[in-house]
Protein backbone atom coordinates (compact mmCIF):
# COMPACT_ATOMS: atom_id res chain seq x y z
CA UNK A 1 0.00 0.00 0.00
CA UNK A 2 1.39 3.21 -0.79
CA UNK A 3 2.42 6.02 1.59
CA UNK A 4 0.95 9.42 2.24
CA UNK A 5 4.69 10.79 2.28
CA UNK A 6 7.58 10.14 0.61
CA UNK A 7 10.62 11.69 1.87
CA UNK A 8 14.64 12.40 1.07
CA UNK A 9 16.21 13.32 4.34
CA UNK A 10 19.27 14.24 5.86
CA UNK A 11 20.46 13.12 9.54
CA UNK A 12 23.09 15.17 11.01
CA UNK A 13 24.90 14.12 14.16
CA UNK A 14 25.53 17.11 16.44
CA UNK A 15 28.34 15.70 18.18
CA UNK A 16 30.76 15.60 14.49
CA UNK A 17 28.95 17.25 12.00
CA UNK A 18 28.77 13.97 10.22
CA UNK A 19 25.57 13.84 8.38
CA UNK A 20 23.60 10.63 6.65
CA UNK A 21 21.51 10.99 4.09
CA UNK A 22 18.07 8.61 3.12
CA UNK A 23 14.45 8.27 1.81
CA UNK A 24 11.46 7.45 3.89
CA UNK A 25 7.90 5.97 3.37
CA UNK A 26 5.53 7.04 6.22
CA UNK A 27 2.06 7.70 7.21
CA UNK A 28 2.82 9.82 10.13
CA UNK A 29 5.77 12.95 9.48
CA UNK A 30 6.19 12.99 12.91
CA UNK A 31 7.37 9.34 13.40
CA UNK A 32 10.89 10.42 14.51
CA UNK A 33 12.42 8.53 12.05
CA UNK A 34 16.19 9.50 11.89
CA UNK A 35 17.76 7.07 9.49
CA UNK A 36 18.46 2.97 9.13
CA UNK A 37 21.80 2.31 7.17
CA UNK A 38 24.59 -0.14 9.49
CA UNK A 39 26.86 2.38 9.66
CA UNK A 40 24.42 5.35 10.88
CA UNK A 41 22.85 3.04 12.99
CA UNK A 42 26.24 2.47 14.55
CA UNK A 43 27.14 5.78 15.52
CA UNK A 44 23.50 6.43 16.79
CA UNK A 45 24.22 3.61 18.72
CA UNK A 46 27.83 5.28 20.25
CA UNK A 47 26.39 8.94 20.80
CA UNK A 48 22.82 8.53 21.43
CA UNK A 49 19.75 9.45 19.42
CA UNK A 50 19.59 12.61 20.99
CA UNK A 51 22.43 13.76 19.44
CA UNK A 52 21.24 13.87 16.04
CA UNK A 53 18.81 15.84 14.07
CA UNK A 54 16.46 15.05 11.05
CA UNK A 55 16.06 17.34 7.74
CA UNK A 56 13.46 16.96 5.10
CA UNK A 57 14.74 18.18 2.14
CA UNK A 58 12.43 17.33 -0.40
CA UNK A 59 8.89 15.50 -1.04
CA UNK A 60 7.78 13.08 -3.33
CA UNK A 61 4.75 11.29 -4.98
CA UNK A 62 6.85 8.17 -5.60
CA UNK A 63 9.00 6.88 -2.73
CA UNK A 64 10.97 5.62 -6.44
CA UNK A 65 11.76 9.26 -6.66
CA UNK A 66 12.77 9.82 -3.49
CA UNK A 67 15.01 7.23 -3.53
CA UNK A 68 16.57 8.40 -6.64
CA UNK A 69 17.18 11.87 -5.33
CA UNK A 70 19.14 9.88 -2.63
CA UNK A 71 22.67 9.50 -4.82
CA UNK A 72 22.83 13.25 -5.48
CA UNK A 73 22.18 14.77 -2.47
CA UNK A 74 24.66 12.08 -0.95
CA UNK A 75 27.45 13.74 -3.72
CA UNK A 76 26.35 17.04 -2.79
CA UNK A 77 26.73 16.92 0.63
CA UNK A 78 29.73 14.52 0.64
CA UNK A 79 28.22 11.97 2.99
CA UNK A 80 29.62 8.71 2.01
CA UNK A 81 32.29 7.22 4.19
CA UNK A 82 34.44 7.96 5.98
CA UNK A 83 33.01 12.18 5.66
CA UNK A 84 29.89 10.63 6.55
CA UNK A 85 27.73 7.96 7.52
CA UNK A 86 26.54 6.35 3.65
CA UNK A 87 27.92 3.33 2.53
CA UNK A 88 26.65 3.51 -0.87
CA UNK A 89 27.32 6.53 -3.53
CA UNK A 90 23.21 5.46 -4.73
CA UNK A 91 21.68 5.18 -1.10
CA UNK A 92 20.07 2.46 0.64
CA UNK A 93 21.70 -0.95 -1.11
CA UNK A 94 19.01 -3.15 -2.29
CA UNK A 95 17.23 -1.42 -5.34
CA UNK A 96 18.65 -1.10 -9.19
CA UNK A 97 21.97 0.45 -9.40
CA UNK A 98 22.78 0.80 -5.71
CA UNK A 99 26.09 -0.44 -4.34
CA UNK A 100 28.95 -0.33 -1.58
CA UNK A 101 31.67 2.33 -1.89
CA UNK A 102 35.05 1.07 -3.07
CA UNK A 103 35.96 2.29 0.41
CA UNK A 104 33.62 -0.02 1.72
CA UNK A 105 34.00 -2.55 -0.40
CA UNK A 106 37.74 -2.65 0.71
CA UNK A 107 36.89 -2.79 4.57
CA UNK A 108 34.28 -5.58 4.39
CA UNK A 109 37.18 -7.62 2.38
CA UNK A 110 39.26 -7.60 5.42
CA UNK A 111 36.79 -8.09 7.40
CA UNK A 112 35.90 -11.12 5.27
CA UNK A 113 39.19 -12.49 4.39
CA UNK A 114 39.96 -15.91 5.78
CA UNK A 115 36.51 -16.39 7.68
CA UNK A 116 34.43 -19.20 7.30
CA UNK A 117 30.33 -18.25 7.07
CA UNK A 118 29.73 -19.15 10.57
CA UNK A 119 32.41 -16.81 12.23
CA UNK A 120 31.18 -14.16 9.51
CA UNK A 121 27.00 -14.30 9.88
CA UNK A 122 26.89 -16.87 13.07
CA UNK A 123 25.85 -20.89 12.65
CA UNK A 124 21.93 -20.26 11.69
CA UNK A 125 22.37 -17.69 8.80
CA UNK A 126 25.31 -19.64 7.98
CA UNK A 127 23.25 -23.59 7.63
CA UNK A 128 20.41 -21.08 5.71
CA UNK A 129 23.21 -19.58 3.05
CA UNK A 130 24.72 -23.21 2.85
CA UNK A 131 21.24 -24.55 2.37
CA UNK A 132 20.31 -22.58 -0.16
CA UNK A 133 23.37 -22.77 -2.39
CA UNK A 134 22.77 -26.17 -2.04
CA UNK A 135 19.21 -26.06 -3.60
CA UNK A 136 20.36 -23.61 -6.32
CA UNK A 137 23.28 -26.15 -7.35
CA UNK A 138 21.12 -29.35 -7.39
CA UNK A 139 18.10 -27.36 -9.43
CA UNK A 140 21.01 -26.30 -12.03
CA UNK A 141 22.72 -29.83 -12.12
CA UNK A 142 19.35 -31.98 -12.28
CA UNK A 143 18.77 -31.23 -16.43
CA UNK A 144 21.99 -32.96 -17.14
CA UNK A 145 22.48 -35.27 -14.42
CA UNK A 146 23.48 -38.81 -16.25
CA UNK A 147 23.84 -37.35 -19.60
CA UNK A 148 26.97 -36.46 -21.43
CA UNK A 149 27.29 -33.75 -24.51
CA UNK A 150 26.54 -36.38 -27.11
CA UNK A 151 23.14 -37.49 -25.70
CA UNK A 152 21.94 -34.07 -25.11
CA UNK A 153 22.30 -32.62 -28.81
CA UNK A 154 21.27 -36.21 -29.94
CA UNK A 155 17.87 -35.30 -27.37
CA UNK A 156 17.94 -31.68 -28.47
CA UNK A 157 17.96 -32.35 -32.44
CA UNK A 158 17.49 -35.89 -33.33
CA UNK A 159 19.82 -38.63 -33.99
CA UNK A 160 21.30 -37.65 -37.14
CA UNK A 161 21.71 -34.23 -36.45
CA UNK A 162 22.70 -34.58 -33.11
CA UNK A 163 25.60 -37.05 -34.06
CA UNK A 164 26.66 -35.00 -36.51
CA UNK A 165 26.68 -31.80 -34.11
CA UNK A 166 28.85 -33.88 -31.55
CA UNK A 167 31.53 -35.41 -34.12
CA UNK A 168 31.85 -31.65 -35.43
CA UNK A 169 32.06 -30.60 -31.64
CA UNK A 170 34.92 -33.45 -31.03
CA UNK A 171 37.21 -32.33 -34.20
CA UNK A 172 36.91 -28.70 -33.14
CA UNK A 173 38.30 -29.58 -29.84
CA UNK A 174 41.14 -31.24 -31.01
CA UNK A 175 41.60 -28.78 -33.74
CA UNK A 176 41.67 -25.92 -31.05
CA UNK A 177 44.24 -27.76 -28.44
CA UNK A 178 46.61 -29.10 -31.53
CA UNK A 179 49.89 -27.89 -31.57
CA UNK A 180 49.27 -25.00 -28.94
CA UNK A 181 51.64 -25.43 -25.99
CA UNK A 182 51.32 -23.32 -22.54
CA UNK A 183 52.78 -19.57 -21.44
CA UNK A 184 56.01 -19.45 -19.51
CA UNK A 185 54.02 -17.69 -17.46
CA UNK A 186 51.79 -20.34 -16.83
CA UNK A 187 54.46 -22.66 -16.65
CA UNK A 188 56.27 -20.46 -13.96
CA UNK A 189 52.91 -20.35 -11.85
CA UNK A 190 52.26 -24.13 -11.95
CA UNK A 191 55.75 -24.56 -10.73
CA UNK A 192 55.43 -22.54 -8.39
CA UNK A 193 52.27 -23.62 -6.77
CA UNK A 194 52.92 -27.79 -7.39
CA UNK A 195 56.70 -28.21 -8.03
CA UNK A 196 58.28 -30.27 -10.82
CA UNK A 197 56.08 -32.68 -12.28
CA UNK A 198 57.17 -36.21 -11.01
CA UNK A 199 57.58 -37.39 -14.36
CA UNK A 200 60.17 -34.93 -16.34
CA UNK A 201 62.60 -35.97 -18.37
CA UNK A 202 61.67 -39.50 -18.15
CA UNK A 203 60.52 -41.91 -20.78
CA UNK A 204 57.83 -44.92 -21.36
CA UNK A 205 59.96 -48.16 -21.70
CA UNK A 206 58.61 -51.87 -22.19
CA UNK A 207 61.95 -52.53 -20.20
CA UNK A 208 62.68 -56.23 -20.11
CA UNK A 209 59.08 -57.29 -21.53
CA UNK A 210 60.23 -59.70 -24.60
CA UNK A 211 58.29 -58.82 -28.02
CA UNK A 212 55.49 -62.02 -27.15
CA UNK A 213 54.81 -60.71 -23.56
CA UNK A 214 53.96 -57.10 -25.50
CA UNK A 215 51.68 -59.42 -28.21
CA UNK A 216 50.00 -61.16 -25.24
CA UNK A 217 49.09 -58.11 -23.72
CA UNK A 218 48.19 -56.65 -26.71
CA UNK A 219 45.68 -59.69 -27.80
CA UNK A 220 44.48 -60.14 -24.30
CA UNK A 221 43.14 -56.05 -24.79
CA UNK A 222 41.67 -56.85 -27.52
CA UNK A 223 39.71 -59.49 -26.68
CA UNK A 224 38.20 -57.27 -23.83
CA UNK A 225 37.50 -55.14 -25.98
CA UNK A 226 35.94 -57.54 -28.60
CA UNK A 227 33.76 -59.16 -25.74
CA UNK A 228 32.17 -55.63 -24.67
CA UNK A 229 30.85 -55.27 -28.40
CA UNK A 230 27.75 -56.12 -29.61
CA UNK A 231 27.85 -59.22 -32.59
CA UNK A 232 25.19 -57.42 -35.07
CA UNK A 233 26.65 -54.04 -34.52
CA UNK A 234 29.97 -55.62 -35.65
CA UNK A 235 28.45 -57.51 -38.57
CA UNK A 236 27.04 -53.75 -39.79
CA UNK A 237 30.14 -52.31 -39.99
CA UNK A 238 31.69 -55.27 -41.45
CA UNK A 239 29.11 -55.26 -44.19
CA UNK A 240 29.27 -51.51 -44.92
CA UNK A 241 32.41 -50.48 -44.32
CA UNK A 242 33.70 -50.26 -47.58
CA UNK A 243 30.39 -48.51 -48.94
CA UNK A 244 29.59 -45.73 -46.64
CA UNK A 245 31.57 -43.17 -44.78
CA UNK A 246 32.54 -43.84 -40.76
CA UNK A 247 30.37 -40.99 -39.02
CA UNK A 248 27.66 -43.01 -41.13
CA UNK A 249 28.47 -46.45 -39.15
CA UNK A 250 28.96 -44.33 -36.39
CA UNK A 251 25.34 -43.54 -36.18
CA UNK A 252 23.96 -46.64 -37.39
CA UNK A 253 25.62 -48.61 -35.01
CA UNK A 254 25.09 -45.84 -32.03
CA UNK A 255 29.31 -46.07 -31.58
CA UNK A 256 31.66 -42.98 -31.39
CA UNK A 257 33.51 -42.80 -34.74
CA UNK A 258 36.61 -43.64 -33.03
CA UNK A 259 35.43 -46.66 -32.05
CA UNK A 260 34.19 -48.01 -35.27
CA UNK A 261 37.80 -46.75 -36.82
CA UNK A 262 39.09 -49.25 -34.26
CA UNK A 263 36.76 -52.31 -34.87
CA UNK A 264 37.47 -51.58 -38.53
CA UNK A 265 41.50 -52.06 -38.07
CA UNK A 266 41.61 -54.54 -34.94
CA UNK A 267 38.97 -56.62 -35.80
CA UNK A 268 37.82 -56.47 -39.96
Amino acid sequence: MAKKFNYVYVTTCLINNKQYVGSHCTDNIDDNYIGSGRLFLKAVRKHGKENFKREIIEEFNDPIKAREKEGPLIEELNTLDPHGYNLSPKGGIGFKGADHSESTKKKMSVWQKGKTYIELYGPEKAADMKRKQRENKLGKSTSRKGKGHKQELVEKYGEEIGLRKYNEFIEKQRESHTGKKQSQETIDKRLKTMGEPWNKGKTYKFGSYSKERIEKTRQAQLKSFYNKLDLDKIEIIRELHNQVSINELSRKTGYHFNKVKRIIKEII
